[in-house]
């Protein structure tokens, strides 16, 4: 029996038909949906960032088309904005900002990677939330992996704009 069915595995695997594909020869960079090469804080066609100087903050409105095609195309365009962007005052989110770079995203055939983030050295807080009575969570310095003494408490939340939906974090009062 087991005979058989090795000389019919043989049988039907000489049975199958190879497929040889020959890609079309191109003479560029091959865009991969999905992967490879990202804008950073810009769209397919926008002009690249001055010298060797990028912007931490994305785009809040339109931006300049380049003169002639300086970088490679690609299927992600990768923005970020700091919190205190987004929300300046509580509760009135700037969904305009990110609806825009949706927009300006598809229209560029890119799909849009969006990065929020709570502060840095130069942009800090929203004002508002500093004046809350949110505090900053206690811990021993080496605890963390970035032993960072000053991380405020977090927790994750779903936020939704009128047409989409984005998942993100939000610092949160710590229980008193």
């Amino acid at each position: 029996m087991p005979k058989i069915v090795t000389l019919l595995l043989f049988a039907s695997a000489a049975a199958a038909q190879t497929v040889v594909v020959h890609p079309k020869l191109i003479h560029d960079v091959l865009v991969n949906p999905g992967m490879g090469i990202q804008t950073f804080q810009r769209f397919n066609g926008n002009a690249l960032n001055s010298a060797l100087k990028w912007s931490e903050e994305g785009p809040t409105g339109p931006l300049a088309a380049a003169a002639k095609r300086e970088f490679p195309a690609s299927t992600i365009a990768y923005c970020r904005w700091f919190w205190e962007t987004l929300e300046p005052e509580q509760g009135h989110v700037r969904w305009d900002i990110v609806e825009n770079a949706l927009a300006e995203a598809h229209r560029h055939g890119q799909t849009l990677a969006i990065r929020l983030m709570p502060y840095d050295q130069k942009h800090p807080l929203p004002v508002w939330y500093q004046k809350s009575s949110a505090k900053r969570a206690k811990y021993e310095a080496g605890q963390l992996p970035l032993a960072r003494a000053d991380i405020w408490t977090a927790a994750p939340f779903r936020i939704a704009s009128p047409s989409r939906a984005v998942n993100c974090m939000r610092p949160i009062p710590a229980c008193r």
